[in-house]
């Protein structure tokens, strides 16, 4: 995909469609945010992780403070209606 022209490769794009494909196939995936620790510049990351662990992720994540996870640990990944 990332091949395709007009398709963004960057690593919000990137960990969004795995979470999505992962997901559909019953996969128990999270989906994370992150930003850099040393706050210079504000540089952040998104990746997918399977049971905790990072999924297909080059990058060095110990310099990234988690700002969001999906689903949480208290979601289910579901949305439900009020």
């Amino acid at each position: 995909m990332a091949h395709l022209p007009g398709v963004s490769t960057t690593c919000l794009y990137r960990a969004l469609a795995r979470y999505a494909i992962l997901r559909r196939t019953g996969a128990d995936a999270t989906f994370v945010m992150a930003v850099d620790k040393s706050g210079i510049a504000a540089h952040g990351h998104a990746w997918v992780e399977l049971d905790g662990i990072p999924f297909e992720e080059p990058d060095d994540l110990t310099r990234y403070t988690v700002t969001f996870r999906y689903p949480s640990s208290v979601s289910s990944g579901n949305v439900e209606a009020p």
